[in-house]
């Protein structure tokens, strides 16, 4: 036992004695690998909680877009002059989208401009294809809210923004204006606050404008076209159905009744009217209602 130990000593010291030859062992370097957070940073930036994207998330803290100009292909930046869709909001060049409309439309041009001087061909956006009158192609620029021709570039501002509130009708026209400042995209949904009552009048409650429209879940309750019930559909939007009870119902001329669905009125039993005329003829129509004999057809 002794033996071993001395020999496990003896080894134990000679390699601590060989690694104080070579010198301290080197630790290992863990590998650093390079991250873009550009492309990071971008992808958060641009998600929408909605998950639509809009032209206003792709503005960018240095003052340009990310996308490019579906024409020329060329990024689209802060001091170009830019022509924006008012449908799927892409962001054009100005040059580029005037260049398009004149490409677009006059190898269409089939009749003669001297004997049709005021014709009106019309043109369409080249990413969603909504169609423009002739005279709605762009002929300045100017900041996404129109107020202000070619508007100047400030830090403080989005590009291509004048700083002033939008004021632009919202949609769906609700009679308010967008509160925000001069900006690309589509407006937000209205943010007023106002007193809404329900589909059926039942109830009222604060709510947003934009969704002012709304159903509180209980019964109608307003009366039916038959007279004698009452809607009990949940609250809804619109003309109640019609009944679907079912009730005694006289035919137009009153001689018979049935149990009919209230939804059918007016109907007829199939019998001769035989109402008799003043000259002593009878009505030879199929069960109407009183009034419509009219005069007796001479024959």
């Amino acid at each position: 036992m002794s033996q071993a130990r001395g020999r496990s000593g003896k080894g134990h010291a000679s390699s601590l004695a060989a690694t104080s030859k070579a010198g301290p062992s080197k630790k290992p370097v863990p590998v650093q690998y390079a991250v873009d957070d550009s492309s990071s940073d971008s992808d958060d930036n641009d998600a929408h909680p909605s998950g639509v994207q809009d032209s206003s998330s792709h503005v960018t803290l240095h003052g340009s877009y990310e996308d490019a100009c579906l024409i020329c292909l060329e990024n689209v930046r802060s001091q170009d002059a830019v022509w924006q869709c008012e449908q799927c909001y892409v962001l054009l060049h100005l040059p580029c989208i005037q260049s398009w409309v004149r490409d677009g439309v006059v190898p269409h041009s089939v009749l003669s401009n001297d004997a049709f001087p005021s014709r009106k061909i019309p043109w369409c956006c080249p990413k969603c294809r909504r169609i423009y009158d002739r005279d709605d192609a762009p002929t300045r620029y100017t900041c996404f809210c129109k107020k202000e021709i070619n508007p100047s570039s400030d830090p403080w501002h989005a590009p291509h923004t004048c700083g002033q509130p939008c004021h632009k009708k919202l949609v769906p026209s609700c009679g308010h204006l967008c509160p925000e400042l001069c900006h690309p995209g589509p407006c937000p949904p209205c943010p007023v606050t106002l007193q809404s009552p329900c589909f059926c009048g039942n109830q009222s409650n604060m709510r947003r404008c934009a969704q002012r429209e709304w159903s509180c879940g209980k019964p109608c309750g307003d009366l039916l076209s038959c007279k004698m019930h009452k809607c009990a559909f949940p609250c809804h939007p619109g003309p109640c159905p019609p009944c679907p009870m079912r009730s005694q119902q006289r035919c137009r001329c009153g001689r018979s009744e049935e149990m009919r669905p209230c939804a059918e009125v007016g109907w007829q039993c199939g019998s001769v009217c035989a109402r008799p005329y003043g000259c002593g003829h009878m009505c030879a129509k199929v069960c109407h209602y009183e009034g419509e004999c009219g005069e007796k057809e001479d024959r």
